[in-house]
């Protein structure tokens, strides 16, 4: 038996929504955030920490440009990256509170990665 892959929208919805995972994504973006690397040794780190594998260039490239995205746009909106830091029934607290959030956008992305969700 192996599982066969689907375009239903319903479990990246699930993955990126649900207060669960996204709590789960902050919670592994400040164990990350804790790391004395540089952006990309943290993404190397990450990646292989969710999917079991070294990354290639392309994907570190990707995630990094997301990770820039996210920065510029909860630098701009603090409000909102409260707002989803707050999500779930744990506190976080942290003084960087838009840095949190994009990394939290990130782990959150990769949580939608086929190789994170399952083993082929």
């Amino acid at each position: 038996m192996k599982r066969e892959k689907t375009s239903t929208p319903l479990q990246p919805l699930v993955l990126m929504n649900s207060p669960q995972f996204v709590e789960s994504s902050r919670h592994i973006a400040k164990n990350i955030m804790t790391l004395e690397l540089e952006d990309d040794g943290k993404m190397r780190s990450l990646f292989l920490r969710m999917t079991g594998r070294e990354p290639s260039k392309e994907e570190v490239a990707v995630l990094t440009h997301l990770l820039t995205e996210q920065r510029a746009y909860f630098k701009q909106s603090p409000k909102i990256a409260d707002e989803l830091i707050k999500i779930g029934k744990t506190v976080t607290k942290i003084a960087d509170k838009p840095e949190l959030a994009a990394w939290t956008i990130v782990v959150n992305a990769m949580m939608n990665l086929d190789s994170f969700y399952m083993l082929r």
